[in-house]
């Protein structure tokens, strides 16, 4: 029994935050959604400006083009070109992408559970001021 792509891509973007939440020390717990969204918003926020991924491709690129810089054989460059080209630079790229979907999803779902929150005690409010409809069935008339 297979899962839905929408399943597998929000459970790949939550293990994709999980990672980079794990990476800076956090932690981020989901079952039963209580959920400390001050908290929540905080790993987001840390994740989300973490120069790591971007900085960790800057420095792979650079030391790209040292290596390349000085090579000699130019089948060993042209491979090592079509490497950085076919897999490492669109590896890099796909983990920062992933990374930004994972926290403007997560994102996304602690607005709704906000969202959901006010609603929730918006009713309780409204049904607690409401004015009751009674029905007397025991009236005394004069």
């Amino acid at each position: 029994m297979g899962s839905s792509p929408h399943r597998r891509s929000f459970w790949l973007s939550l293990t994709v935050l999980k990672v980079r939440v794990d990476h800076l020390g956090g932690t981020l717990a989901l079952p039963g959604y209580d959920i400390a969204v001050e908290a929540c918003r905080g790993i987001l926020h840390r994740v989300g400006t973490d120069p790591g991924p971007e900085a960790a491709h800057t420095q792979l690129s650079a030391a790209v083009d040292q290596v390349l810089g000085t090579m000699s054989s130019p089948a060993i460059a042209a491979a090592l070109t079509n490497l950085w080209n076919d897999t490492l630079h669109l590896q890099c790229e796909a983990a920062q992408t992933r990374i930004h979907n994972a926290v403007s999803g997560v994102g996304t779902a602690v607005s709704a559970y906000v969202a959901g929150d006010l609603e929730m005690a918006e009713d309780a409010r409204r049904a607690a001021v409401e004015a009751p409809s009674i029905e007397l069935d025991d009236v005394k008339i004069f």
